[in-house]
């Protein structure tokens, strides 16, 4: 069950620097990769500079309602839009702004939990995907799921550019909500004392949360099983392709060698077996540090007095089969 809240109307400027949100608690823990400890306090003491909306936060701002009923569709959960800020019963400095209230019809039992919607660039929604959450979004989350006594909380990561969703289910996690508001507080007690953060990147330590936290809600297992399979059956192939290749070009610059030869033209490709003048502006000492062995190789030509050979294979032709 929910515990009893204190609800008001949205914040304005000065009312954000009057206490605490989900944004605020990554930046005290020192996992957000938005803004430091120090300059959140000068945000909330008034002496930062007011922050300019990005492309990024707009696009968010649009797509979140498109974003949110895509969510509802997907996962058949209802979504209901919170237009409210819920602060916390017993401290009044912590808030949360959630962007909606939904309901598990699968799982009555769990009552509503906090979506938080995302719409990242295309390189984070990829390491969502890869990786699972990042740990600012999970703080946040456990800050809103605090505040407003809740269990549990889902994410709606979206991708613009690729236009695809990923969803995440994350339960309730009391010893990290406890660590949350611990720091919140002594961040909060500080700033109302004029007191600035001294260990500005320092991150707190977390407890291992991440086994069950982060689950990707939608794999089906036999689409999973084909995929992995065809991942194992690609991985091989391309093994014996490069061996395929490795073969094959032995074959060819022993021929060309063996008529002293430095380009070739056949069977739709033209190949150049050439020698080449290392350029003057060679740096030696980053191309050894790089790749110390395809340096060796170009140290022993140039003792012998020849430069190394180079081979290249074009086809501007097909090759055809009979």
């Amino acid at each position: 069950m929910e515990h009893p809240v204190r609800k008001v109307i949205l914040d304005s400027v000065e009312d954000r620097r009057g206490g605490l949100g989900g944004s605020d608690s990554p930046v005290i823990l020192g996992v957000s990769p938005f803004q430091t400890r120090r300059q959140l306090y000068l945000e909330k003491v008034g002496l930062a500079e007011p922050v300019t909306e990005t492309p990024a936060m707009k696009r968010g701002k649009r797509m979140e309602a498109i974003i949110a009923d895509a969510y509802q569709e997907i996962k058949e959960r209802p979504v209901e839009v919170v237009k409210q800020k819920i602060i916390h019963p017993t401290m009044p400095f912590l808030w949360a702004h959630i962007d909606r209230r939904i309901i598990d019809p699968k799982k009555p039992n769990l009552g509503p939990g906090v979506l938080e919607i995302k719409c990242p660039g295309i390189s984070i929604f990829h390491k969502c995907k890869r990786e699972g959450l990042p740990l600012h979004y999970v703080v946040q989350l456990q800050h809103y799921l605090g505040v407003t006594g809740m269990k549990w909380g889902g994410f709606a990561v979206f991708s613009a550019e690729a236009w695809d969703m990923i969803e995440f289910d994350v339960q309730r996690d009391n010893e990290l909500i406890k660590i949350i508001f611990q720091k919140d507080k002594d961040f909060w007690e500080n700033t109302q004392k004029g007191i600035p953060p001294e260990d500005d990147s320092v991150q707190v330590e977390l407890p291992d949360f991440n086994g069950d936290v982060a689950n990707m809600a939608k794999i089906n297992p036999m689409e999973w099983e084909e995929a992995v399979r065809a991942y194992q059956q690609g991985k091989m192939l391309k093994g014996e392709g490069e061996d395929m290749m490795d073969l094959a070009e032995t074959r060819i610059k022993a021929m060309m060698e063996a008529v002293n030869a430095e380009v070739a033209e056949g069977a739709g490709a033209r190949i150049y077996w050439s020698y080449q003048k290392a350029r003057k502006t060679l740096d030696k000492a980053a191309f050894k540090r790089e790749n110390l062995e395809a340096y060796r190789i170009y140290e022993s030509y140039l003792a012998e007095g020849q430069p190394p050979r180079v081979f290249k294979a074009y086809f501007p032709k097909p090759i055809i089969s009979e």
